[in-house]
């Protein structure tokens, strides 16, 4: 699945929390410039947004034969010929 709309949706919500915690955290900023003053809290920050899921991994059985080395392949065939 591409996108998942329940997850857009909570992204989305935390974007519009986020824009009117940013207006509130302006509008004290621009007052406090108007008094000349420091203001009395940090710019609020988005923070993490949810992620989709990572992508699911393809398993081979051929996978896990590739970290043998040539040389067990290569005992391996000597071995094949001294049996005839």
């Amino acid at each position: 699945m591409l996108s998942d709309p329940a997850r857009l949706m909570r992204n989305e919500a935390r974007r519009t929390a986020y824009r009117d915690q940013v207006r509130l955290w302006e509008a004290e900023r621009d007052q406090a410039k108007l008094e000349r003053r420091r203001l009395a809290w940090n710019k609020p920050k988005l923070g993490k947004l949810e992620a989709l899921l990572p992508r699911p991994m393809l398993n081979f059985p051929e996978a896990s034969e590739e970290g043998r080395s040539d040389e067990e392949d290569a005992d391996e065939k000597d071995g094949d010929e001294s049996d005839e």
